[in-house]
């Protein structure tokens, strides 16, 4: 019977760990800027196809969550909630030389800015209620000019998205009014937000000024490119049927181009660019015409006749009285005979 001194030794030597087996030295290959045999430098062969190495799937994850963090992701609002890990929101930022106070000369030129700067980039916004934000991060006064409170556009801005939410029930004038869903009819489609600015800061004005400037351009003294180009930006500023257009601008052509391009491919162009390109054409065939020597002219002085001559009258030859010799024409007084007989 194994003594209690024999059990703890054998409980021992089982419990000891089982003997490691030795390790094999670990042999690198000497680390060199040259490429070797197996594995050349293939940057330098342009003719030789690379072969990329196989995709494990944990490269496969890393590239994929690469090109997810290079999509542009939407700003969080209502519509598009912060839930997504690691977020990247690439909206623009504002422009820093755009400002607008709300004077009327200086809308259009604000407007244009906006508009070439946003057509290309409206994909980096998640909604159009997003880009009238961003629209509206330009009204006030710039960083260094002197302000005493917010310009009649900050104003504006601000009494329409505090319209907005009191309309869903949030009366707090210190709430995140900008992420709120926008449900005004102006801060659901930037055209409509832009209608609302022309309506509010436009020229009233405008609109009759254009329609009296377009009922007095006329040729004149114009050339038709001149003419072309006036009678374009004033009848684009009224809204006009084409056909109306159309009459309008060749009520203005002087007559003289109206008779050199009138034709039945004149009558038969139904668009006002066409009508503008074909007088064109007449000018230019007058002044070619202009610079031919005037044959007609000349032709016609040569061809009238001549005034005919006075008839020829013979002159007159003198008749002695007692010359025996008569004169050709002298009158034979001898041979005129009396009545009764008598000479």
């Amino acid at each position: 019977m194994a003594t209690s001194l024999e059990t703890l030794i054998g409980i021992i030597k089982a419990t000891e760990p089982a003997p490691q087996p030795a390790r094999q030295p670990l042999n690198f290959d000497p680390v060199s800027t040259v490429a070797s045999a197996e594995n050349p430098n293939r940057s330098q062969f342009a003719f030789v196809g690379f072969t990329a190495p196989p995709q494990t799937q944990h490269s496969q994850q890393a590239e994929a969550s690469q090109a997810n963090q290079m999509v542009p992701r939407p700003f969080p609002s209502h519509e598009n909630p912060a839930g997504e890990a690691n977020p990247v929101y690439l909206e623009p930022p504002k422009l820093p030389e755009v400002w607008f106070l709300g004077e009327t000369k200086l809308l259009a030129p604000f407007l244009r800015s906006i508009r070439d700067f946003l057509y290309p980039r409206h994909v980096f916004f998640s909604s159009q209620s997003r880009m009238i934000v961003w629209i509206s991060r330009h009204f006030g006064f710039r960083p260094l000019e002197p302000k005493n409170g917010p310009c009649s556009v900050e104003n504006w801005y601000n009494a329409l998205i505090l319209s907005n939410a009191r309309a869903q029930g949030e009366n707090n004038p210190y709430a995140d009014l900008d992420r709120l869903p926008f449900i005004h009819p102006m801060l659901q489609l930037v055209t409509e937000f832009e209608k609302g600015l022309i309506d509010t800061f436009g020229d009233k004005f405008q609109l009759d000024s254009a329609k009296k400037a377009l009922a007095a351009c006329k040729q004149g003294k114009m050339s038709v490119e001149e003419y072309n180009a006036q009678y374009s930006t004033l009848c684009y500023q009224v809204v006009n049927s084409e056909d109306a257009q159309i009459d309008k601008y060749v009520e203005g052509l002087n007559f003289d181009i109206i008779s050199q391009a009138m034709s039945t491919d004149w009558l038969a162009e139904p668009t006002l660019a066409g009508k503008m390109a074909r007088a064109l054409d007449a000018s230019q065939q007058l002044a070619a015409l202009s610079k031919i020597p005037n044959k007609h002219s000349s032709t016609s002085v040569s061809s009238t006749p001549a005034p005919r001559p006075p008839p020829f009258v013979s002159p007159s030859v003198y008749q002695h009285p007692n010359s025996a010799v008569r004169a050709p024409d002298a009158m034979d007084i001898d041979a005129v005979e009396l009545p009764g007989g008598i000479r």
